[in-house]
């Protein structure tokens, strides 16, 4: 339960260049999955779609289909309800993330999501060594003693192919006599002639490998291969038959999840994954949950092998059985991937299994102790076949060989699973209770942040999915890293039922050390003891993130450690974003840029997307994100990065700041400082210094971006709409200052273009930081737009700072937003720039009470109000008063719906607006 080519010619080169996007950014080009939530699904399926969809359908030419049009039944509740899942086709040109979110802002979808490619998890090195020692290690021989397996229980293998004319293979495929192979679709699945499996990629009954990627081959000499023929290998599944489901384009799994269903659907009991996608993905989850649970499949996948903690899929999803891999002796394998969440492990070294070409050679990796796994699991099903898959998984679990006794694998404890596959003791397990680790819950009483010096509560959840327990749990736990302190350590758990689950009678206590890194996992291991049974489970807690939220006001955004803000990663990984009064997301991504070009070499530093939309990865963190007090804000942060990473360094150093504050106009703009200064004994000659945000505002291909040249105000809004306005002012040094405003179209409209195949360059980068372009999404309809704020150039001599401020704003109207710029120049300058008037002192005037009834009084120290003007949020004028000059105004509302009002009062010097709340 442990648990993101002249024309040929051409054709060549483009298909080249698509290969090298989809293989940089993990997904398919011009597709989308959706979900339509419940509500709107007989609208999608008679094609009556709500307007709101049809205008974004109409804006990007998106072709619709049903994913699974074979099952438009309705699914029972608490089922996956495949039947609501659909596919989306648009242009290549089109951003799959952008349209994703696009998409979740109508509120007619689960999840809209891009479809993700995934690659084959393993490493061969193929040396000649005594063949398969492994079936000795997980108790083969004891199992067969028991049984052989049933032909009638099914293991999907959902992978490359397979070699449909091996010998050793060829006698345990499963065959589809419901529909052999004359043309017909005989059993009206949807699939024509599909007797001996599925090809995806090829949409036909061909599933051979190709291109020599013999993967799928090779997994399946490992799971269940003829045994007993006189003939190569054996294999732990035995007598056990194979669906073969190819998946694949070359090494890149395209339509793993796709698989998985096929292979549930067509009756597999086990389904093995010995790949991996490297994000999460509810569509995929969506198909395993399906599987698992609509199904009654177990799910067997690779942890991988990259040999770290790496976040891969489908392992990580809580039903998966994920199996890691390990020697003969259960000694952990160097290159295996590992972590809390894995399930079990099995040998994966020196596997010697079927090849391609009716060959046999010898190979490695986490891929083929999934494949062992898996014909373990169908050994078992065939000799337990009322288990459900979870009771599958614990009972695996339970009978597994301990690999940490004795100190072993101590560097990895309870990261390689309960212990190492034994399908012979498996087959003879008693069933008793086996408690598994559910989850954990910290709570941290000030911000929720679990902060360096922070007490946080920590309540845990135990399952058990197999006999009752025979009396309560004695629980213990402890840190493992020098980190944090626990000093609340014990707690009791009643008895556990089958498929019962419980929280621990009362939460444990735990100090983070004040000198914690940034962004650390504190490990932590819970000892479970019954009678004369023990049992440790680990579990991790990520601390003081490399990231801090800033919420003090109406906006919401965080600080990255590294230079970005918003979101800490491109494409919005980790971090907040950018929202306002709780609505909707604004920004795609934001961050600072600093260049120079000396003798015609431009030089940029950053980490914001690069060539081929890989992220930059300039800037290193010097100090952490830590909040602070200095006189001139209520909420600051602070913290420090460099460019100590580039590979063309500028050699400059940063103090980062933040700075919000609340009321008087203050509201709805948060203020980032950087102190730059040359790190190394040289001058910094001509430098740019710039802020690029990425504003998706509403639908974002419909927003426009402009430049108010007497604020240093760059701004952008959604033309249909325009009730919210995003902006970048120039704070300091404005006389200095540069704006560019990107088209993100093919071409870029006469800008630079950043749909090309180098996407956006070092030079381009520079290009915007040194050059002015003040507007984008000029085409009928607006278009998606980035803008880049910046000054230069500046010369930092060696002990010099140059100090570079940048407010971010948000507003419901153009006019709201002037107002707010002229409150943060104001605020940081005590006076506005020279072309705007200078207004009425806000604290001369008050509005109260509020929120209110409909009731207000307004009121003037000494000028008098002369007009009052009331607005919606998008500035649409709903009522207004011209009056003879006073001091003080009351003002009847009480006919207004509970909402939040714009009150704009005029003054013989000058304006200012009240934001009023009426309940």
């Amino acid at each position: 339960m442990r648990k993101g080519l002249i024309y040929g010619w051409l054709m060549v080169m483009c298909s080249f260049v698509m290969s090298n996007l989809m293989a940089q950014n993990n997904y398919q080009l011009g597709k989308v999955h959706i979900k339509v939530a419940p509500e709107y699904q007989d609208q999608f399926y008679s094609e009556k779609y709500p307007e709101s969809f049809e205008s974004i359908q109409y804006e990007f030419d998106l072709r619709v289909s049903q994913k699974f049009p074979n099952q438009s039944e309705i699914a029972e509740p608490g089922t996956v309800a495949v039947e609501r899942i659909y596919v989306l086709e648009f242009s290549p040109q089109e951003n799959p993330i952008k349209l994703s979110k696009l998409l979740m802002e109508t509120g007619l979808f689960d999840y809209a999501e891009p479809c993700w490619i995934g690659q084959l998890a393993y490493t061969p090195n193929d040396p000649d060594i005594t063949k398969q020692l492994y079936l000795h290690t997980i108790g083969a021989y004891d199992a067969w003693d028991i049984t052989k397996g049933s032909s009638s229980t099914i293991i999907g293998v959902v992978d490359a192919g397979t070699d449909t004319n091996h010998l050793d293979l060829k006698p345990n495929f499963y065959r589809n006599t419901n529909d052999p192979i004359n043309g017909v679709d005989d059993d009206q699945d949807g699939f024509v002639d599909n007797y001996y499996g599925w090809n995806f990629e090829g949409n036909n009954n061909n599933v051979q490998y190709s291109g020599g990627v013999d993967h799928g081959v090779q997994m399946s000499g490992a799971i269940a291969p003829a045994t007993n023929n006189s003939l190569g290998v054996a294999g732990p599944g035995f007598n056990c038959r194979m669906m073969n489901i190819k998946v694949t384009n070359g090494s890149q799994v395209l339509y793993g999840y796709e698989g998985i269903k096929y292979a549930a659907d067509h009756g597999c009991q086990v389904i093995n994954c010995s790949w991996n996608f490297k994000i999460h993905s509810q569509f995929g989850e969506d198909m395993v949950n399906y599987a698992t649970y609509d199904k009654g499949a177990l799910v067997v996948a690779a942890t991988g092998n990259q040999g770290k903690e790496d976040l891969n899929y489908p392992a990580l999803y809580e039903a998966v059985l994920s199996v890691a891999n390990v020697d003969y002796s259960g000694s952990a394998m160097s290159n295996s991937n590992y972590g809390y969440y894995v399930d079990l492990s099995a040998p994966g070294l020196n596997i010697w299994s079927t090849k391609g070409g009716n060959k046999y050679a010898s190979n490695s990796g986490s891929s083929y102790s999934s494949a062992i796994v898996s014909g373990c699991a169908a050994l078992l099903r065939s000799y337990k076949p009322g288990l459900t898959p979870t009771e599958v998984k614990s009972w695996l679990k339970a009978s597994s060989t301990d690999i940490y006794a004795n100190g072993q694998n101590s560097f990895y404890k309870n990261k390689f699973g309960a212990g190492m596959i034994h399908i012979g003791e498996a087959l003879k397990f008693s069933n008793k209770a086996y408690p598994e680790w559910v989850k954990s819950y910290f709570t941290e009483p000030d911000n929720g942040v679990s902060e360096p010096g922070d007490t946080l509560d920590v309540l845990v959840e135990l399952a058990n999915y197999l006999d009752p327990s025979t009396g309560s749990y004695q629980l213990e736990l402890s840190s493992l890293n020098g980190y944090a302190q626990v000093f609340k350590s014990k707690s009791t758990l009643r008895a556990l039922a089958t498929n019962d689950t419980a929280s621990a009678d009362s939460a444990f206590q735990l100090s983070i050390a004040s000198s914690v890194p940034d962004n650390y996992a504190l490990q932590l291991e819970l000892k479970v003891i019954q009678n004369t049974d023990t049992f440790y489970y680990g579990f991790t807690h990520q601390v003081n993130p490399t990231y801090s939220v800033i919420n003090y006001n109406d906006i919401t955004t965080s600080l990255g450690t590294r230079g970005t803000y918003g979101w800490y990663e491109y494409p919005t990984i980790s971090g907040k974003g950018v929202t306002y009064q709780g609505g909707a997301q604004l920004l795609h991504e934001g961050g600072l840029m600093i260049g120079n070009d000396i003798q015609n070499e431009v030089t940029v530093v950053d980490r914001l997307r690069g060539f081929q939309y890989v992220e930059q990865r300039d800037f290193l963190a010097t100090r952490g994100i830590s909040e602070w007090n200095p006189a001139q804000a209520p909420f600051a942060l602070t913290g420090g990065f460099d460019d100590s990473n580039a590979k063309d360094e500028l050699g400059v150093g940063v103090v980062q700041n933040a700075y919000a504050w609340k009321g008087d106009g203050k509201d709805n703009f948060v203020l980032f400082e950087y102190q730059i200064f040359s790190r190394k004994n040289k001058d910094l000659k001509d430098i740019y210094v710039g802020m690029m945000s990425d504003w998706d505002i509403g639908d974002y291909n419909k927003n426009r971006a402009a430049y108010d040249g007497q604020r240093y105000l760059a701004y952008s809004y959604e033309v249909d709409q325009e009730d919210t306005w995003c902006a970048m002012q120039l704070i300091s040094p404005e006389k200095e200052w540069k704006t560019y405003a990107i088209d993100n179209i093919s071409g870029g409209a006469g800008g630079i273009d950043i749909t090309d195949n180098d996407v956006y360059s070092k030079e381009e980068k520079y290009y915007t930081l040194s050059t002015t372009r003040e507007r984008a999404g000029e085409q009928t309809g607006g278009g998606d737009v980035l803008q880049v704020i910046s000054s230069g150039p500046h010369q930092i001599p060696v002990g010099d700072t140059l100090t570079f401020q940048v407010a971010i704003l948000v507003a419901h109207s153009f006019a709201e937003l002037q107002e707010s710029a002229d409150s943060a120049y104001y605020l940081i300058h005590g006076r506005l720039p020279n072309s705007v008037t200078e207004p009425a002192l806000k604290s001369s005037l008050k509005l109260y009470p509020n929120p209110s009834d409909g009731q207000v009084t307004i009121q003037s120290e000494s000028v008098d109000i002369q007009l009052l003007t009331l607005t919606d949020l998008s500035g649409k004028v709903l009522d207004q008063k011209t009056l003879e000059p006073a001091l003080e105004w009351n003002w009847d509302l009480g006919h207004l719906e509970s909402s939040l009002y714009l009150i704009h009062v005029q003054t013989a010097q000058g304006n200012q607006v009240f934001k009023l709340r009426i309940y």
